[in-house]
């Protein structure tokens, strides 16, 4: 047990030290935070917390954090869709997209929680090669041209299944196992070692699903009712309608003094009047994970979230 718990440490060092290097100041953003929902919170590379809405630029070292019943869904400039589930954490640790040299790259780090990826542009550039990395705890996957999904316990213990293209999964014991057929799943526990799964078993399934947004939420974030700070139950605002003002004024000629004033707007449904992605700062302190219902079975795969139709 020792002997495992010392080969994990090593990989953490070897894997966090790159990404160190990686994370250095970036001038340009890689891409938008393109939905939010709930608490989401934010570092930048130097540790700094900052401030995340929909529409936010995002750039290479940032960290992600989110809450209870909260996601967040970036799109890297080629259009690589990253999406965090409830209580989760990642890093955004590397993007670059040239099309006219086909360079594209991109690289995360999951430490906990739910996630799915979709490649953009980038696995079209040179299909049969690398394109993406996402590192865990206790795994790192090797990307070509592919969507998957995944989920991350607070044990490291790392699940993925994969919907299309091919991914490599690697452990720090030196094993690695390949999944290149839609379905196809991999598990990495706490001692590294991977397991192979020609289908995903509906409990992994299910993992995954609750792990990942409703359709609803999904729904909820596109139409901005979801506020920020608010674990994307909606506000009650202070923004309530005025009183109108559209009362008759009195007839003085029938003498009772009485007005027909009392004509007040309802309050309006102050949840969607609230704006869209109100700015949370980070904490800088990591969330736990979570549970939650999202997508379905199809045959014994699982269907998209909702919202946008995969990509290459």
């Amino acid at each position: 047990m020792r002997n495992h718990k010392a080969k994990l440490s090593f990989f953490l060092i070897c894997l966090l030290l790159p990404l160190a290097a990686l994370a250095a100041p970036a001038s340009e953003p890689i891409g938008t935070l393109k939905l939010a929902l709930g608490t989401v919170t934010g570092m930048d590379q130097d540790g700094n917390p900052v401030e995340l809405v929909k529409g936010s630029p995002l750039y290479t070292g940032y960290a992600l954090t989110t809450g209870a019943r909260s996601f967040v869904r970036a799109e890297m400039l080629d259009g690589t869709r990253f999406t965090m589930g409830k209580n989760a954490t990642a890093s955004l640790d590397d993007f670059a997209y040239d099309e006219s040299a086909r360079i594209g790259r991109f690289g995360a780090t999951v430490v906990q929680g739910g996630f799915e990826y979709v490649s953009g542009k980038i696995g079209t550039l040179n299909p049969r090669r690398r394109h993406s990395t996402i590192s865990t705890p206790t795994a790192v996957l090797g990307i070509r041209g592919s969507e998957l999904r995944g989920q991350v316990d607070s044990r490291g213990k790392t699940l993925v299944i994969l919907q299309s293209g091919i991914v490599n999964i690697a452990g720090p014991s030196g094993r690695e196992v390949t999944l290149d057929s839609p379905g196809n799943s991999a598990e990495v526990d706490e001692t590294g070692e991977p397991s192979f799964s020609s289908t995903a078993t509906p409990e992994q399934s299910l993992v995954v699903i609750e792990s990942l947004p409703t359709p609803e939420e999904v729904e909820e974030a596109l139409s901005g009712i979801g506020t920020q700070g608010s674990d994307g139950d909606g506000e009650e605002g202070d923004d309530e309608d005025e009183e109108a003002d559209d009362s008759d004024e009195a007839d003085e000629t029938d003498g009772a003094g009485e007005t027909d004033a009392d004509a007040t707007t309802e309050d309006g449904d102050s949840a969607s009047a609230a704006t869209p992605g109100t700015a949370v700062k980070s904490s800088g302190k990591n969330a736990g994970s979570g549970g939650g219902a999202s997508s379905v079975f199809v045959n014994e795969q699982i269907a998209s979230p909702a919202g946008e139709a995969p990509q290459g």
